[in-house]
């Protein structure tokens, strides 16, 4: 009967949801709702996780709510999980054109993981995708462990990449 009190019964479940434990209800409140903020916060938030889960599916439809530009470079944290995402899945010109809105953008958003900038997670993405070579890929995966949050899911995936860095450098010493 009052079709115009949707959206604010949305935002009021999705915080809710969020406030007590329930993310993955929480952003699909947050998209019904039209909330797009709140959406990139909580998503940047699960995509690991929920990645890590085995939740590949809801992670997919969460990432394809960001395929526009400016979406996504006013979020550049759900530009940075995107394009690891992408080229965990092999779709390599899609995972670069992710991780290149995420470098460009000028956004300054809080991080879930407490690194000061979306910087070390950029790194991340781009050692992973190593698009650069070796010696590249090393630097960026130091940068990342410089500058991630202590906590950060991204450091284990860091450590394994500098350490790879330095075995594809014939640096074993280092890279153990």
């Amino acid at each position: 009967r009052e079709p115009d009190l949707i959206p604010a019964l949305n935002r009021r479940a999705a915080a809710w949801c969020q406030a007590n434990g329930a993310p993955e209800a929480a952003i699909s409140y947050a998209h019904a709702a039209g909330e797009v903020d709140l959406l990139a916060r909580l998503v940047a938030a699960r995509v690991l996780p929920a990645w890590s889960a085995g939740q590949d599916a809801m992670v997919e439809t969460w990432l394809g709510w960001f395929e526009d530009t400016a979406e996504l470079e006013k979020h550049p944290a759900v530009a940075a999980v995107g394009a690891w995402v992408h080229a965990l899945r092999g779709r390599a010109a899609k995972a670069e054109r992710w991780l290149d809105i995420a470098a460009a953008s000028t956004a300054d958003e809080a991080l879930p993981d407490g690194s000061a900038s979306i910087r070390p997670w950029i790194a991340v993405v781009r050692a992973a995708m190593c698009r650069d070579g070796v010696e590249q890929m090393r630097t960026d995966a130091e940068l990342a462990l410089r500058e991630l949050g202590p906590s950060s899911r991204w450091r284990p995936t860091a450590l394994l990449l500098r350490g790879a860095g330095e075995l594809f450098l014939e640096n074993t010493d280092r890279a153990e």
